[in-house]
């Protein structure tokens, strides 16, 4: 007896992989040089960022973005997707 089950291939687990991505937002503003004279700064610049805020996709997974190898390119192992990360700062010079 053969207990060979589902061996057959199959596209029922086919999706699309085209996705688009916004991949970095950044906004930031430098202060006038006349303003920062009087307080003995030569620059000062305050900015945020946005890293990966929006994926649009149709894949059902967590992430459109699929590794594999060789002999097994495109099968989504349920990898994690890419972070949001969200950062604010500010660049001083005296």
């Amino acid at each position: 007896p053969s207990h060979k089950i589902n061996q057959e291939a199959s596209t029922y687990f086919i999706e699309d992989g085209s996705f688009f991505r916004i991949r970095n937002i950044e906004l930031g503003y430098n202060f006038d040089k006349r303003l920062l004279n009087r307080i003995k700064v030569q620059s000062l610049r305050l900015y945020t960022n946005v890293q990966n805020p929006k994926t649009w996709s149709r894949n059902g997974g967590y992430t459109p973005e699929v590794g594999g190898s060789a002999i097994s390119f495109g099968i989504d192992g349920g990898g994690y997707p890419m972070p949001t990360v969200y950062t604010i700062g500010f660049n001083l010079t005296f």
